[in-house]
């Protein structure tokens, strides 16, 4: 007999704990963002923020304790699968256990691909490099999401991108047949 997977969805309220003492959703695991927005915080800091699709809690399939807490930043909804639950599932389900090692590994390589683009220091380098790895150099790409939210993952206030996108543009290092599809020419493609 199979079982489903023990998950609890759960509303977001702008500025509360997603996670509050004597909540079910106190147990580690694995949380999945639908709709709105998480900050990550630990140590007074936010170490990251969620959004749509993302998920987070990852480590606390592993341990007894949330390494962060979970905050609503906006409304919004979330589907919370806890550990002990989950990690049983995956014992049954190969398949899903595939699956969930082939999504933990395409999030390694977005991370490390983060990770080097934050190593440039000039934002015209972190906007190529990004771009580079979408295939910019080989045809004309369509980013997901907002410019803002771009200026995010790079590091960058959104001011910044904006002032370093039309420098790029201007100095013909960058095409952008629309508000958000980019290409990169021949010179600059070579340059790497």
């Amino acid at each position: 007999m199979d079982t489903p997977l023990p998950a609890f969805v759960h509303g977001l309220r702008g500025k509360e704990m997603v996670f509050q003492a004597g909540q079910a959703l106190d147990a580690p695991g694995l949380s999945w963002i639908r709709r709105g927005q998480v900050g990550l915080w630990q140590n007074g800091g936010c170490l990251f923020t969620a959004g749509p699709g993302d998920s987070f809690g990852e480590a606390g399939l592993f341990s007894s304790a949330n390494p962060y807490q979970p905050v609503a930043l906006t409304e919004g909804l979330l589907i919370h699968y806890p550990a002990r639950g989950l990690l049983l599932h995956l014992r049954v389900h190969a398949d899903l256990a595939l699956s969930f090692a082939a999504f933990l590994a395409e999030r390694l390589d977005q991370l490390r691909l983060y990770n080097e683009i934050l190593r440039h220091r000039g934002a015209d380098e972190r906007i190529l490099t990004y771009l580079r790895s979408l295939g910019a150099d080989q045809q004309v790409v369509e980013i997901s999401g907002t410019l803002h939210g771009l200026a995010g993952k790079l590091g960058l206030t959104h001011e910044s991108l904006y002032r370093t996108l039309r420098q790029l543009q201007q100095e013909g290092r960058l095409l952008r047949p629309s508000q958000r599809e980019f290409q990169l020419p021949p010179s600059d493609s070579d340059h790497q």
